[in-house]
């Protein structure tokens, strides 16, 4: 089964905004990079690749990515939270698991997620 990555960017997702909530093919995912701050960031292959010419997957798009940053509840547990991720993502029997969700729910594939923030990269950034 084909397993999708489903992000809320908001407190209080109501539909209604740009990049509130975005949702990734797993085979689109790149990896996790931890910066200084104990910020996390997930790359993705990037969502809206193309050229002027509207042919998918064109060559000049292809080192574009989207990058969601994760704010963990503790900076150390860097590991345990891609440990957590992976179980959760093997684990679930739907197609769609969430992975951090800043509504009330505090639905997360990690207890060590806390908050996201997403950055698409923009079509022709090349």
């Amino acid at each position: 089964m084909k397993k999708f990555l489903y992000f809320n960017v908001v407190g209080n997702y109501d539909g209604n905004g740009l990049d509130d909530a975005v949702v990734y093919p797993m085979d689109s995912f790149m990896g996790f990079s931890q910066l200084a701050d104990g910020t996390v960031e997930m790359y993705f292959k990037c969502m809206m690749r193309g050229d002027p010419n509207g042919s998918a997957d064109a060559a000049g798009s292809l080192d574009n990515y989207d990058k969601i940053a994760i704010t963990l509840t503790d900076r150390t547990k860097f590991k345990e939270m891609c440990q957590t991720f992976f179980q959760s993502v093997a684990a679930s029997r739907l197609p769609m698991i969430t992975v951090a969700n800043d509504a009330a729910t505090g639905e997360n594939a990690s207890s060590f997620i806390l908050s996201c923030t997403l950055t698409k990269a923009a079509v022709y950034a090349n």
